[in-house]
Formats: C-alpha cells, structure tokens, sequence
C-alpha cells in the first residue's frame, strides 16, 4: 500500500466509509496505515511464498475483494487468480 497505486487505491476507500480495509506492506512507516481499519506487515513481494501468504492472509479475514497495490502484485496475482477465485475471493486484475 506504500506505492503509488496503492497510496491511491487506500485513499479512495477511506473516502468511501462502506468498506473495511486491510493495508499490506512490507513497511510500518507509511501515511495510508492510518486510513485503514487494519494494517497487517508483509514480506517483500519478491518472495517466493508471496502469493500463498497474500492467499493466507486472505481466508483468514474473510477478503472478498484484492485490490494490488504494486505493480508486482499483477502478474504475481494474475498466475495464480485460480487459488484466490477457489476461495471466493475477487482479484482486481486484467
């Protein structure tokens, strides 16, 4: 959530008080994690388990919709759309 997008993406949300939010990143210093109801710490998206530990993450607060925030995430999240749409989970990628 510290990248650009990211910084765009929570910002928007905050503005739309319907939604609960989980910020992401592998840093704590950041102006967003105050705009979100929760802040979880990350590994860097470089991992090699990134995308399970996303999937993880997921399940385990009920996520209905991932939105990337990195341009990373995209292809990372694009591969394996198929894990995240078994679990219910929308991925916003195209």
């Amino acid at each position: 959530m510290g990248s650009g997008v990211g910084q765009s993406v929570v910002d928007s949300l905050y503005l739309n008080e319907k939604y609960y939010t989980i910020g992401c990143d592998a840093s704590r210093n950041l102006y967003a994690t105050s705009l979100c109801d929760e802040f979880v710490f990350m590994p860097y998206v470089e991992q090699s388990k990134y995308a399970n530990h996303v999937l993880n993450l997921c399940i385990d607060y009920n996520v209905d919709i991932l939105i990337p925030g990195h341009d990373f995430e995209l292809l990372l999240y694009s591969k394996n759309i198929d894990k995240f749409h078994k679990k219910g989970i929308k991925v916003i990628v195209f």
